[in-house]
């Protein structure tokens, strides 16, 4: 046989077996959605009912949706803070297993995200949403005792609030507690996303420009807009860590599908400058608690790592097998590492949270 066609041959083999592989992981993302319970789903996307619901301007007149869940006198107060391309419903298991008469839980949508208004294109950056978290901090609980729970980007938005005003977070403060979970001070941008070596090279130089092009083009192709069997595999290798609940998987779609693609490549871009290291040891003065998932391929252990070195008097906890949606995949623990927290907020705003 010729080496002409040795090499015809092993590329006609080579096309066979990726063709049979796409097949065979298509066959199970099908397998995996034909599970998925519609009861189940509606309730992880279902509106639970509020106590309270009210907006709260941003100082570029963005009406950010807040809802409350809890006695609005409650001796604490928990403000939870989503993630990119999220909305307030990622924390839909802890508005359910934390409510407490002593607790009063904060969710508001980030702008540009679920129910909260879009943001014009020059304010979708990190150190707006700092500004947007100090008003709502300032609407919920103005004198605290009040604790901050960030995820993802969430977690870098408590980062920014520290830098701008870190008196907020000097133990006579309003807020006592603050909890960074599957959270980045930096280096976003060498991340891997748990790809091999050549083919992370690759998608660290793509993501900038796609990024760049989303946020010029996004809405021209919102319409089309794609959503199916592989956006969904995606959604599960990057949020989930192991085998999950379907209906997890199918929420996670809700979510980022909320999110306008200009709005979300602007933020994603933000994401890549984002470094707020220097900020970290001026949350020395209050209980800080730092959780990630050990199969995080979005905001890794090392990053978590880096923020327990820069704030050693943290504690620092590795959910082993979870994603980065810990809270959604491993809810007990991190329920369990939020429960104690809070009790350190209540005894540091000497009140008891049972």
């Amino acid at each position: 046989m010729s080496r002409k066609s040795q090499i015809a041959l092993a590329a006609s083999v080579a096309s066979a077996v990726a063709a049979g592989g796409a097949a065979a992981a298509k066959r199970r993302v099908r397998s995996q959605r034909a599970r998925v319970g519609v009861e189940r789903v509606a309730s992880l996307t279902a509106s639970d009912p509020a106590d309270r619901s009210y907006v709260v301007t941003t100082e570029d007149g963005v009406a950010l949706h807040v809802e409350e869940v809890g006695p609005a006198a409650a001796p604490l107060t928990v403000v939870f803070v989503h993630g990119w391309v999220c909305t307030s419903q990622a924390w839909v298991l802890q508005r359910r297993s934390l409510a407490s008469p002593d607790v009063r839980l904060v969710f508001y949508d980030q702008r540009g995200h679920g129910r909260s208004g879009r943001p014009r294109p020059e304010k979708t950056d990190l150190e707006v949403l700092g500004r947007d978290l100090g008003r709502v901090l300032q609407a919920a609980a103005p004198a605290g005792p009040a604790m901050l729970v960030g995820h993802s980007m969430g977690g870098m938005v408590v980062m920014a609030l520290v830098d701008q005003r870190p008196e907020l977070f000097d133990g006579t403060g309003p807020v006592v507690a603050v909890a960074l979970l599957s959270t980045s001070s930096g280096r976003l941008a060498s991340v891997s996303l748990g790809l091999p070596a050549g083919l992370a090279h690759v998608t660290r130089r793509l993501l900038p420009r796609s990024y760049s092009v989303l946020a010029r083009y996004g809405d021209r192709i919102e319409s089309r807009r794609p959503r199916g069997d592989f956006t969904w595999m995606l959604s599960k290798y990057l949020a989930f860590g192991g085998s999950v609940d379907p209906a997890l998987v199918e929420l996670m779609e809700e979510m980022i599908a909320q999110a306008p693609l200009a709005t979300s490549a602007g933020f994603g871009a933000a994401l890549l400058g984002h470094d707020k290291l220097a900020a970290l040891p001026r949350l020395a003065a209050i209980p800080t608690s730092i959780v990630v998932g050990g199969a995080d391929v979005l905001t890794p252990v090392d990053h978590s790592r880096a923020i327990a070195q820069a704030l050693p008097s943290a504690d620092f906890a590795v959910v082993e097998g979870a994603g980065h949606m810990i809270m959604l995949e491993a809810p007990e623990r991190t329920d369990e590492q939020l429960r104690a927290l809070m009790r350190r907020a209540s005894a540091a705003g000497d009140r008891i949270v049972r």
